[in-house]
Order: C-alpha cells, then structure tokens, then sequence
C-alpha cells in the first residue's frame, strides 16, 4: 500500500524527526509561556507527506530526538502547518519566518550561492519534554509498520502515534512480534490489524452504537407507538 493511500486512510499518523536540543529547549521556553504559540523550523528536506498528513486530518503530533548524541525521543509537540519550497511564496515564508526561535531567526532560508538550502518550513506549537524518553526505534512507519532505523539521520518519517510511550520490555517485544505477522499479511489483510494495533482509540464504532441502541432498552417505547404514518402520506418530492 503506498504511503499516500495510508495518509489518506490512518487519522492517527504522527511525524518524526530530528533537531538540535538547543533549539527545542527554546521551543519548551516558549511553549511553558504560551502552548499556542507558533515556533518555525527548517528542514532541507521536502515535507511533501507531512503535509499531506495536515491537509488530510489537521494538526498532527511530532515527535523529536535530538541531533548527534541520543537515539531517544525526548521532545513531542503539535504539528501546525508544513510549506513546501518556501522561495517559491516569499510572503508566506517571511511570515513564518517571524516564528524562528531567537537563536535562528537569522538564518533566512539558508542562502548560499544563489541557491536556497530550505526545501520545508515546518511550524509548530506546544512543545515539551516527555517525561519518559524512549528510543525512536519504538515508533512504528506509517508505510509499512516497521520500526524507524536505528541509524536515522536528519531526515522524517510518517509513524503511528504512540498514546502510552510508558511501554513495558514485555509489551514492547508482544508488539515487535504481531508487527512480524502483520508483515507476512497482504495489504488487504493487514491494513485493519494495524488499525487496531496501533491505535488505542476508546471511541465505539457505528455498529457498537447501533448494537447498544438495540439491547439497550431505551427505545423499545416505540414498539407501541400508534401507525400515525404510511406510505400514502406526505407529498412526492
């Protein structure tokens, strides 16, 4: 199945990426001051799924590891907006470019030589620390339920959310063996498991709406209702 038809299909996708621990020790600041408040970073890579992903389901979760020296996930926030290519509208960019933290803002679009080494502002809110870092390879790839390579660089991927990152070594190893039978499944077949095995989504579906509504009790009152109407009444349309 194509990442694209998985954006389109998982309303639970999430991003991963990496950054400087500096910059989003700037970015808690602000968010501890104001979680709302809009925090611009630079990517020199095309955000074009991550985009999809916003313009599919809105806000999305993203998580961070820092750049150099950790493989944990130490960073989570709200992912707001992605612009592509942002030389492309400098109106929009210098926009969002108001939103660098401090010790970017002079950083434009990375000019050098006449080429711009900015491919993706990526805007943010409510940054913060997790309080329970784990290691990325924990989270899972959107295409293929897979987990993130260990040897992940400054590049993103599309993930699941994680709801409970306070995972068990127990749990983690039950999860990385249905990812293993799921993986042996065709796309047909592993598109729902995945479903439910990486959401943990506590709302009732349609049908256990419909199948509480009728055990339930609280229309059988009906049952005695008088035919007031029939198929003669009313007027054709």
């Amino acid at each position: 199945m194509r990442l694209e038809t998985q954006v389109k299909q998982n309303s639970h996708c999430a991003i991963f990426s990496r950054n400087y621990s500096e910059h989003l020790d700037e970015a808690v600041e602000i968010s501890n001051q104001n979680p709302r408040q809009l925090i611009t970073f630079r990517s020199s890579v095309v955000w074009s799924s991550a985009k999809k992903a916003i313009e599919t389901h809105g806000q999305r979760k993203i998580y961070f590891a820092t750049v150099g020296d950790s493989n944990l996930v130490r960073y989570e926030g709200n992912l707001e907006k992605v612009e592509l290519n942002p030389e492309l509208n400098p109106q929009t960019a210098q926009e969002l470019l108001q939103y660098c933290t401090e010790s970017t803002r002079r950083e434009g679009l990375w000019q050098e030589l006449g080429k711009v080494g900015v491919k993706t502002l990526y805007v943010i809110s409510n940054c913060r620390k997790i309080g329970s870092p784990f290691p990325f390879t924990h989270l899972r790839k959107l295409l293929d339920g897979s987990p993130i390579d260990d040897n992940f660089s400054y590049s993103y991927a599309l993930v699941y959310e994680m709801k409970n990152v306070n995972l068990s070594i127990v749990d983690i190893k039950l999860v990385e063996s249905l990812i293993q039978v799921i993986l042996s499944l065709s796309d047909e077949e592993r598109s729902p498991l995945e479903e439910k095995l990486f959401f943990d989504s506590s709302e009732p579906s349609t049908h256990d709406l419909m199948q509480l509504a009728q055990s339930g009790g609280a229309f059988n009152f009906l049952e005695n209702e008088p035919d007031i109407y029939s198929l003669k009444d009313g007027e054709p349309i």
